[in-house]
């Protein structure tokens, strides 16, 4: 063990990012209460608000000094919403709270833009932090690569450096924590409008901790399979037209596999593009993974930092 290199983790910066809007504020108010006691003080906080609202505004100017407040427009293609959505909310809410989730999923497509830090971290309002040791227990600590060139940490027979994510004698930098479920499919849809194969259920894992560099990818290759000429002529940005196709394509499949219209989920569309392309950079924990053949490392409880209070009690989520 004396030849061993001491474990030394790389400094990393975390944003915390929120997309909510003013009728949330008690939610928010909790979660930014649960945010001062538990979020490291070191690691930054912004607050998306809806920018077409005067109440968001003020909304904004109540909040903490530490939380940087932004307001955003609406998509340019917001009004087309009004025919994808035709169906009524289970709650009641109708079309404009349809409208109004489409419009904070592609708001955090974006949430790279409001950022500069190593890595983004995607929570809704309805959840609170619930424990101190965030930063230990959303990453999984890094480790250096020993004389073979092996992982010193959980890498398999064989993996090398491949595991680590680095060559030999470098210092890898810590790898994020995702949890998931495969006993329940919520956004399948989702997943498969994206040409990925479904694994789990990534809207379980609060905060969704995201390298920041990822989002541009993922627009990229949503881009790649929706993306037109048309985005110069319509106004706005090639993505945002992209995302208005893909949602197209969302709906068609749900209707087609489930009778029923289905709202995209961000963490379900980044968890299964990071599960796809860049697995061995991060930690997972599925529970039942068994279920749809994740690989047994990956299944392993780990202690999670925050809860999302509107399913209090429940296995999943």
């Amino acid at each position: 063990t004396e030849n061993r290199v001491p474990r030394v983790a790389p400094d990393i910066s975390v944003d915390l990012f929120v997309r909510t809007f003013h009728a949330k504020l008690q939610e928010l108010v909790h979660l930014l209460q649960s945010v001062a006691l538990f979020w490291p003080s070191t690691w930054g906080v912004i607050v998306v608000l809806d920018g077409d609202s005067a109440t968001d505004q003020a909304v904004c100017e109540l909040l903490p000094k530490w939380v940087r407040c932004l307001l955003q427009e609406k998509p340019v293609f917001y009004e087309e919403l009004r025919s994808t959505y035709g169906s009524i909310d289970v709650h009641g809410k109708g079309l404009d709270r349809h409208r109004g989730l489409v419009w904070k999923e592609w708001s955090e497509s974006w949430a790279d833009r409001h950022s500069s830090a190593d890595f983004v971290a995607i929570v809704d309002s309805d959840v609170v932090f619930t424990t101190f040791g965030v930063s230990q227990l959303l990453f999984q600590p890094a480790e250096l690569s020993d004389a073979s060139g092996n992982c010193s940490h959980d890498g398999e027979e064989g993996d090398g450096n491949r595991r680590c994510g680095v060559g030999q004698g470098a210092r890898p930098e810590p790898r994020p924590v995702i949890w998931a479920h495969a006993d329940n499919v919520q956004f399948p849809a989702a997943v498969s409008a994206l040409q990925l194969s479904w694994q789990a259920e990534f809207m379980d894992s609060f905060p969704l901790v995201v390298k920041r560099a990822y989002f541009q990818e993922l627009r990229e290759w949503i881009i790649g399979l929706y993306g037109s000429g048309d985005a110069d002529a319509l106004g706005g940005e090639p993505f945002d037209w992209a995302f208005a196709a893909y949602l197209r394509a969302v709906q068609k499949h749900a209707m087609e596999t489930r009778g029923s219209h289905e709202c995209p989920s961000f963490h379900s569309m980044m968890g299964s593009f990071i599960w796809a392309k860049h697995r061995d950079e991060y930690t997972w924990s599925i529970r039942h993974g068994h279920l749809t053949g994740v690989p047994l490392q990956h299944t392993c409880p780990r202690l999670r930092v925050a809860h999302h209070v509107a399913y209090w009690g429940r296995e999943n989520r």
